[in-house]
C-alpha cells in the first residue's frame, strides 16, 4: 500500500507540474504573439509616418455614424481620455480625435493607442494650385503637441490655452503670395479669438475648421 501510494502521489505530481508548465507555455506563447502583433503594428506606422509628405494633414477618425445620438454615445465613452469632435459631412456624422503633421503623427498615433482607442487615418494633400503656406501646418502642429503635451489641462471643464495662443501668436509669419492668407488667417484668428480660458468644446472647433477646409483635398 505504501509503495502505491508513493506511486500515485509521484505521477500526480508529475502530471500537476506538467500541466502547469504546459500553461505556463501557453501563456508565453501568447504574451509573445501579442508582443509580435505590437511590433508590427508599431512598423506599419513608422513606414506609414516616413511615406507622409511635408505638406500632409492626418486626422484620426474613432467612428463613421448614421445618427448623431450613436456618435455621442461613442463620444461620451471617450470623453476623457482625449478631445473630439463630431462633425457632420453631409451624410454622416463624423468623430475627429485629433489632428497632426508629419512631424508629430507618430506622437498622435501612439497617444490614441495607449489609450486603447481605435483609429482610422484621414490623410490630406495641401494641393500645389493653391499653395498653402507653411504657417498653416505649423500652427496645427503646435494645437496638437499643446494636446499631448497638456492632456489633463485639455480634458478638464475648464481649459487653460494662454499658451497655445502664446506660441501661435509668436509665429513668424510669411503670408504667401496665394490662396493661402485667408485660410491662414481664418485658423490663426480661431485660436487667438478664444478668451485664455475657455471649454473644450472650444477647442474642437479647431477639427471642425481643418475638416471643412481641407475635405476635398483628401488622398
Amino acid at each position: 500500500v505504501l509503495i502505491l501510494s508513493i506511486f500515485i502521489s509521484s505521477n500526480i505530481a508529475s502530471f500537476v507540474y506538467e500541466s502547469s508548465t504546459y500553461k505556463k507555455s501557453e501563456i508565453d506563447l501568447v504574451s509573445e504573439e501579442n508582443e509580435n502583433n505590437e511590433k508590427l503594428e508599431e512598423e506599419k506606422l513608422e513606414n506609414y509616418s516616413k511615406s507622409l509628405l511635408s505638406n500632409n494633414i492626418v486626422l484620426f477618425q474613432g467612428g463613421v455614424f448614421n445618427d448623431l445620438d450613436n456618435a455621442e454615445e461613442f463620444r461620451r465613452k471617450i470623453d476623457n481620455k482625449v478631445l473630439s469632435s463630431i462633425v457632420n459631412d453631409g451624410k454622416y456624422e463624423r468623430v475627429i480625435l485629433g489632428v497632426s503633421t508629419k512631424n508629430n503623427f507618430l506622437d498622435m498615433a501612439d497617444f490614441l493607442k495607449k489609450n486603447n482607442i481605435q483609429f482610422v487615418k484621414q490623410v490630406y494633400k495641401i494641393p500645389l494650385n493653391v499653395e498653402y503656406n507653411e504657417e498653416i501646418l505649423k500652427i496645427l502642429e503646435i494645437f496638437s503637441n499643446f494636446i499631448l503635451d497638456d492632456i489633463k489641462n485639455v480634458l478638464s471643464d475648464e481649459v487653460d490655452v494662454t499658451d497655445l495662443k502664446s506660441d501661435i501668436d509668436f509665429l513668424d509669419i510669411n503670408y504667401g503670395n496665394k490662396g493661402s492668407y485667408k485660410l491662414f488667417n481664418d485658423l490663426r484668428d480661431l485660436i487667438l479669438d478664444l478668451d485664455d480660458k475657455v471649454e473644450k468644446e472650444d477647442l474642437e472647433s479647431v477639427f471642425n475648421f481643418v475638416y471643412s477646409s481641407f475635405a476635398d483635398y483628401k488622398l
